[in-house]
Order: C-alpha cells, then structure tokens, then sequence
C-alpha cells in the first residue's frame, strides 16, 4: 500500500544528464572545478561538483587541466609523480544497499591492495601505481583498511571507517621511500 506522503521516504535520483568532477590534491586547499570554488578541501579530497557533460576545467596548486565529462558519469582528478594530470571514472553506484568506495593510489607501489582484517579478504587488489579501482560494499559497517603493499607488507592503516548505505568513501594512499600515509574522506556533491 503506497501513501502520498512515500515520497519523502527516497532522496530524489541523482539528475541522469549532470557529470559529477572532483580533485584529489593532498597539500592543497582550495581547487576550482569549472566555475566551482572548492575552499578548505580536507585531506586534499574535495567534493564532486555537479556540472552538464562537456568540457570542464579543473584547478589546483597541483592540477591545471580540461576534463571532456559524459553525463550521470563519476570523474576524479589528481596528478602523478612528475605533475601529469590524470582522470579516473569512479564506478559510482549510489545504491540504497551498499557504501560506495573508491581507492586511489598516488604512490609508485605496484600492486596495491585495500585489505579488510576483520573479513581477512581485500576489498579491491591490484591497484597500480598512480591509478585507482571503486567497489560496492555491503553497508553499513564500520571497518578498518591495511593498505598493502604487493609483497603483503603493511604500509598504511585505517581505523574506523564508517561504510554508509547509498553513500561513500574514498581512500588515498601517498607518499614515496617508506614513508606512507593513508587519507580518508566522505565523498558529497556541491552544486
């Protein structure tokens, strides 16, 4: 039996003909994307800015760059060792079951895995140098990460972190020569 009153129950569907673009850059505070002043950015993980598909300009201390966007389509950017600006489509689901989560490694580690110790399994493995994988996970949960090297080794951790139906997370791990650090972030969107 359906009330008039239900639909207050559904958060209305994201708009299928808007691209959601964000930055990732860890030392930065503010970033620009395409008209969107982005201030106070976090650990360097801004928001998603709603934008119509086309071409979007994207600005950080780190990042200059033209993003070509598709629409109801997820992009992050964020930029390699030597300052390459780099685009990853985030496999965004924004299901009412699950807690979207997206892993970015900005490290020359080769292999990397997002381990979860409490299910002894890995949410996503094998994530190259400078790229990134997404996963739906079942949720809510709170759960630790162990970012792994391809060797097994522990090179950063994560505790706590909060997995909220039809919501999001993103992981970043940086640093170089045995200096690693995870960053943690909720994804939202600004229009």
């Amino acid at each position: 039996f359906a009330s008039a009153q239900d639909g207050s129950l559904y958060e209305p569907a994201p708009d299928p003909n808007m691209s959601y673009v964000r930055v990732i850059d860890p030392g930065s505070d503010t970033a620009t994307v395409a008209s969107q002043p982005l201030d106070e950015i976090g650990p360097g993980i801004s928001a998603y800015v709603g934008v119509p598909a086309g071409e979007v300009p994207v600005l950080s201390d780190g990042i200059e760059t033209t993003v070509t966007v598709e629409p109801a389509t997820y992009y992050t950017v964020f930029s390699t060792s030597d300052g390459t600006p780099t685009v990853a489509v985030d496999a965004i689901t924004n299901s009412p079951a699950k807690a979207d989560l997206a892993f970015y490694n900005k490290t020359d580690i080769e292999g990397v895995e997002l381990f979860v110790p409490q299910a002894n399994a890995a949410a996503v493995s094998d994530v190259a140098p400078w790229s990134s994988a997404s996963v739906a996970l079942n949720a809510p949960l709170v759960v630790d990460f162990e970012l792994r090297g391809a060797g097994g080794e522990v090179l950063a951790t994560l505790s706590g972190v909060s997995l909220k139906r039809k919501s999001g997370v993103s992981i970043v791990l940086t640093g170089n020569d045995g200096a690693y650090e995870a960053i943690t972030s909720d994804n939202s969107v600004v229009y």
